[in-house]
């Protein structure tokens, strides 16, 4: 199981939701690094913070794919029982 088995759907197909939360969570990780080295933050509490905000980050996309998911599926479901 690869990065893009992650960014793919029930569906098989890629999901935005999944690619923006995958880049998201990149670019919280580059940046908060880049700008704790340039202010030159303590080491000990950006170790402590950083994980609080890339599980955050973590949390919503996945918050945001079960929401959708859940929805494609009733509607999948609603369709099938229109039929």
């Amino acid at each position: 199981m690869g990065i893009s088995d992650f960014l793919r759907g029930p569906g098989g197909e890629y999901e935005i939701t999944r690619g923006l939360g995958a880049l998201g969570g990149l670019v919280y990780i580059a940046t908060s690094t880049g700008l704790a080295i340039y202010a030159g933050a303590n080491l000990t509490e950006y170790c402590l913070q950083m994980p609080v905000g890339l599980a955050a980050i973590m949390g919503a996309t996945a918050g945001a794919a079960r929401v959708k998911d859940k929805s494609s599926a009733e509607a999948v479901a609603i369709e099938k029982g229109a039929k």
